[in-house]
């Protein structure tokens, strides 16, 4: 009898959990790292639920990026965020977090094998107006000092330019959410007298002014006055453990005001409206998802296809060279495509193009009169140049190792009626040609050594020219 009580009164110790090991391939987890490494996690600080459908909206209409945002999905109070451009994550992450119909969304960047069920926040990088400060001490290192008992101070933003922000001091801390928010500070000048120092959080819409804490106002607030004391006990005697200090109360004053929420009279701030230029790289993964059967990619809009046709036709002009014609011959029915003629009725120049793109266009060049001897020229690549010597012949420095010669200009009339630019016109030009320059020269290097000396005449009579 009493081995059968014994045996139905057994205790077993549960059984230690077990399962099989799997192993995944490398190569597939690299795949799908592609599509997460774009990702942000989002934690939206507040005591209601957003879908994923209405975060998306409020994103569409609040957010101007240079790529598109999608919310991939959520998990209670997480949501994953992809980003087409990796600038607009980087920025989303750095300057957050942001402000969506009152609530704050916090964002971090996704990192390798992490699990959204095993996260928890623990901090939030806040910017924090210091109000009351009189001029002499708006300095950073007072503002630093503040920053420091707030939390973790990050960085300070402090203009040294005149016209500057003289009605509060502006610092980055990352401080615990979960803690009532430190709202002020007691300064003690140096006549004796204390004045209060408000501490206003920016993007912050939902604070209590029972207990302090974020994500919720008075009326959802569940916490006892006991829980609150406690709390704020906590925060007191951090503050005094590692800085020192005194506390300061004033009985006559509430400690949670609406004054903690900077711009906290301002509807409009209650999302954040954010604009961050237009589109420069993308990270081509919607395009690979449609190649493999997914959704087309978005189409560009007219103002980045403009910023690429301007982007080519910066390209071709820096790749384009002009070939080298130093002359050509008078027997050749049509000269080279490089020449410019002095042909009257034609005024535009004509310069040879690659194939496999667009002529580009080169403005009109003044034409000499009919009776004049000057011409445009091309020399090895460089121009073009108005003189009067005739290069029909063959070059000067396969000929002669150097040349002396001077040029005088007699004009009437050289103005241009449909763009006139004024000028005054060298008239006497004296040449030494080395027979040996370096090609790889520049043009001015190449004048230079080879002793071209300029002297200043005077003309009969003002002229105007226009030198293409």
């Amino acid at each position: 009898m009493d081995a059968l009580s014994n045996e139905g009164l057994e205790l077993h110790a549960p059984l230690a959990r077990h399962g099989p090991v799997l192993r995944a391939n490398p190569a597939d987890v690299t795949i799908q790292q592609e599509y997460w490494i774009n990702c942000a996690i989002a934690y939206l600080l507040d005591y209601r639920k957003f879908s994923v459908r209405h975060l998306q909206q409020i994103i569409d209409s609040t957010w101007r990026l240079r790529g598109h945002v999608t919310v991939v999905g959520r998990d209670s109070y997480y949501f994953i965020l992809h980003f087409d451009v990796q600038d607009d994550l980087v920025y989303i992450c750095d300057e957050g977090p942001w402000a969506v119909e009152g609530g704050l969304l916090i964002l971090e960047r996704w990192r390798a094998n992490l699990v959204i069920k095993g996260l928890q926040l623990n901090h939030v990088s806040l910017w924090v107006q210091l109000h009351g400060l009189p001029l002499e001490y708006q300095y950073p290192e007072l503002a630093i000092q503040m920053g420091h008992m707030l939390g973790v101070y990050e960085r300070i933003d402090r203009d040294t330019h005149i016209p500057c922000n003289i009605r509060f001091m502006r610092i980055r801390v990352r401080m615990n959410p979960w803690l009532p928010l430190v709202v002020g500070f007691m300064l003690r000048l140096d006549d004796g007298n204390r004045v209060w120092i408000q501490c206003r959080y920016e993007r912050i819409h939902k604070v209590c002014t029972k207990c302090g804490l974020l994500g919720h106002t008075r009326p959802q607030c569940t916490y006892l006055m006991t829980d609150i004391e406690q709390l704020l006990q906590r925060q007191r005697q951090r503050i005094q453990d590692e800085f020192h200090v005194q506390y300061g109360f004033n009985p006559m004053e509430p400690h949670f005001v609406n004054e903690l929420r900077a711009f906290y009279n301002k509807p409009q701030r209650w999302s954040t409206q954010i604009r961050f230029g237009p589109l420069s790289r993308d990270t081509g993964y919607r395009q690979r998802q449609h190649q493999q059967g997914g959704p087309p990619p978005p189409q560009p809009t007219m103002q980045s296809f403009m910023e690429a046709v301007h982007n080519d036709m910066q390209t071709v002009h820096q790749d384009y060279t002009l070939p080298t014609y130093a002359t050509h011959d008078q027997h050749e029915e049509t000269p080279p495509p490089h020449t410019i003629t002095s042909d009257t009725h034609n005024q535009t120049s004509s310069i040879p193009v690659p194939e496999d793109t667009q002529p580009i266009p080169t403005p009109p060049l003044w034409q000499p009169p009919e009776n004049s001897n000057l011409q445009w020229v091309w020399l090895d690549g460089d121009g073009p140049f108005l003189t009067n010597v005739s290069l029909s012949q063959s070059p000067v420095r396969d000929n002669l190792p150097d040349l002396n010669f001077e040029i005088n200009f007699e004009t009437t009339s050289l103005a241009d009626d449909a763009n006139i630019q004024s000028t005054t016109l060298i008239a006497q030009l004296e040449v030494h040609v080395n027979s040996m320059p370096n090609q790889d020269d520049s043009l001015q290097q190449r004048m230079n050594d080879a002793g071209f000396q300029f002297e200043m005449g005077e003309s009969s009579r003002p002229t105007q020219v226009q030198i293409g």
